[in-house]
């Protein structure tokens, strides 16, 4: 039997050895080559010989058992990590209605609900002469308009709701457009004094018991400092006081018509300056900035004819020391015509009533819009060319209003307008 064994082992050495020997080397190359193990079939298995049962003994020794083998623990797979993203709920107000702590010009809640039951403040503001800048309490504003005045000079009314402000100004004359605003905000209005047609008509509307001029310090006192005649300033807090003695009415009003939400679909166009040249002598530009995600003003700072001249400063509150910001802005065309132009006067119309063009920004975005004015005491309603209201950011507005003849350039996200003026026909 260990005969048998041997003779097999030495042939299948022999076997392995001669397979290997013939399949390394190549003579005529010299090349080593990979090995070829030998295919293996029926006719090269070695057969091993038939051996007979052989009964034997049954072992007294009892077998080691062999070793289990040892379980290890299941690794438990990690779970998938799936990023999240943290959006901010969804604020939506208006154009109908607004919860009672809510201003409704701005859509932020105020910090005394008892500022809401009070009727809105319009001031008359000047822009030009130069020496008017910076204004008092502009930045505090809830809405802004800027409006063409006469011989290349602006105006702004600014509306006062949400806040009170001790010295806003200084205060300046009326005009006939400042009746569209007064009207639309049932608002008080402050101004000081005006051309005497102009005078004679606003003096004979309803609405002269809701009118504050110059005379009574306060609630409009003047700025001995200050030199000259724009040196008249308001404490909107001691107006609203004045006009409650007057018992003439100064409940919370309708203030419906915008509608506020804190995010808007993207449009293609993208809008990172917008320039507003109403003369050589009073034009501005709008800057937006990314990390306030609000419109930052900058204004004019000498005469220029040209583009290449113009030059610009950062207008700032000097009650505030804040830049001049606006979170929502629109340019609004609206017809203008001459009432009155002579030599040394020019008073112009401008008809705000029914629907016009407009262009909405915000947040680095332009929006192709159209005002809409449904009824003298509404307020304008700026609606997209779907006939949806336009989505207003929550905060402060800007409204600059321009003839509808006015020139509009675009060159990328540069935009330009540029008033015109109608010519004597109106036209």
């Amino acid at each position: 039997m260990k005969k048998t064994i041997l003779v097999l082992v030495i042939i299948i050495l022999l076997s392995m050895e001669a397979c290997t020997f013939s399949g390394i080397i190549n003579n005529q190359n010299n090349i080593v080559k990979p090995i070829s193990l030998p295919t293996m079939t029926s006719t090269n298995l070695i057969s091993l010989p038939t051996h007979t049962e052989v009964t034997q003994k049954p072992s007294t020794t009892t077998p080691t058992p062999k070793p289990t083998p040892t379980q290890h623990n299941t690794r438990t797979p990690r779970p998938t990590f799936t990023p999240t993203v943290t959006i901010p709920p969804l604020i939506s107000y208006g154009p109908i209605s607004y919860p009672d702590f809510i201003n409704p010009l701005t859509g932020f809640p105020v910090s005394d609900p008892q500022l809401l039951e009070r009727r809105p403040i319009a001031m008359k503001i000047p822009n030009v002469p130069r020496s008017v800048r910076p204004q008092f309490g502009v930045s505090l504003a809830d809405h802004v308009f800027e409006y063409y005045l006469e011989w290349g000079l602006t105006r702004f009314i600014a509306i006062f709701y949400g806040n009170d402000v001790v010295k806003a100004g200084p205060i300046r004359s009326a005009r006939f457009f400042d009746e569209n605003i007064f009207r639309m905000y049932k608002s008080i209005f402050v101004f000081n004094g005006a051309d005497d047609q102009v005078e004679k008509y606003l003096l004979e509307t309803d609405y002269k018991n809701l009118f504050v001029v110059d005379r009574d310090c306060p609630p409009l006192c003047r700025d001995k400092y200050i030199p000259g005649y724009n040196n008249l300033f308001g404490n909107t807090k001691q107006i609203t006081e004045y006009i409650n003695k007057r018992g003439v009415g100064n409940s919370r009003q309708d203030l419906s018509g915008i509608y506020f939400r804190s995010y808007a679909s993207r449009t293609p166009d993208y809008a990172s300056r917008i320039y507003v040249k109403y003369s050589m002598f009073d034009y501005h530009y709008w800057e937006y900035d990314r990390i306030q995600h609000k419109y930052v003003r900058y204004q004019d700072t000498q005469d220029a004819s040209i583009p290449a001249n113009e030059r610009y400063k950062l207008l700032t509150d000097r009650l505030t020391g804040l830049p001049i910001t606006a979170d929502n802005l629109v340019i609004l065309f609206v017809p203008h015509s001459y009432y009155l132009k002579s030599s040394d006067t020019e008073i112009f119309q401008m008809d705000l009533t029914n629907s016009g063009e407009a262009y909405f920004f915000r947040e680095g975005y332009a929006y192709r819009a159209k005002w809409v004015r449904t009824a003298e005491d509404r307020l304008l309603s700026i609606e997209l060319p779907t006939g949806k209201p336009a989505p207003f950011k929550l905060g402060n507005s800007w409204f600059i209003v321009i003839n509808d003849k006015s020139i509009i350039t675009k060159n990328n996200d540069i935009w330009r307008f540029e008033f015109v003026l109608p010519d004597e026909n109106g036209e």
